[in-house]
């Protein structure tokens, strides 16, 4: 967003925060990448009924890997969620998106996270990360392109959708319009090959229009 030179501001959170910001007039955007557990879509759920009268669209910004987030060379031998109870493990707060699909996937093994020793509930992505190269953990959900990025390991368990819900209004005015125009830029392109796990072929497609 920077090197769009869009003028956007951000802030930094859960999903669903982030909806509740939306909602209350605090952002012209948010990014979320919800599950819904019932038939495992992606974000629809979330915005049908609490934005159908609101002048909004939902647009696709990319596909992505989720994981576990591991030390380097998966020393503990984890192959899926059913291998940390015996372990230290970081989980993101309630309402990120993560951690709705880290939960959904627990109960898919009839887990649950009092069986879990959780050393650490993180607040952003890079804090998981942190907490796993320091030792605080030996395990954490995140994303593929930040494992890779950091040199920690990754054990892969998902494909999510990350989509943008935009007010129509401002999708229109030109902060927006000069960060979604850069997107089709070479330098955007380049730097989105980058993240491991990451697909912005869809970008800017739209998902659902109230």
């Amino acid at each position: 967003m920077r090197e769009s030179g869009c003028g956007l501001a951000t802030q930094f959170d859960g999903s669903l925060g982030g909806l509740d910001v939306f909602e209350n007039n605090g952002a012209v955007a948010t990014g979320l990448h919800v599950l819904s557990p019932d038939d495992e879509t992606w974000n629809t759920h979330a915005v049908q009924a609490r934005f159908a009268k609101n002048n909004v669209v939902l647009l696709r910004w990319a596909t992505r890997q989720q994981g576990l987030i591991v030390a380097k060379g998966n020393p503990k031998r984890i192959t899926n969620v059913a291998s940390l109870p015996s372990l230290n493990v970081a989980t993101r707060q309630a309402g990120a998106g993560g951690m709705i699909l880290f939960e959904h996937l627990l109960r898919d093994k009839n887990l649950s996270m009092a069986q879990l020793n959780i050393t650490e509930i993180c607040r952003t992505e890079n804090d998981t990360i942190a907490a796993v190269a320091s030792g605080k953990a030996d395990a954490a959900p995140g994303l593929q392109a930040l494992a890779l990025q950091f040199g920690l390991g990754f054990v892969p368990t998902q494909q999510e959708n990350f989509d943008l819900i935009v007010c129509r209004k401002a999708w229109f005015e030109p902060p927006f319009q000069t960060l979604m125009q850069f997107t089709a830029s070479d330098v955007f392109q380049k730097k989105a090959q980058e993240f491991a796990g990451y697909n912005t072929a869809a970008l800017g497609t739209v998902v659902w229009n109230a």
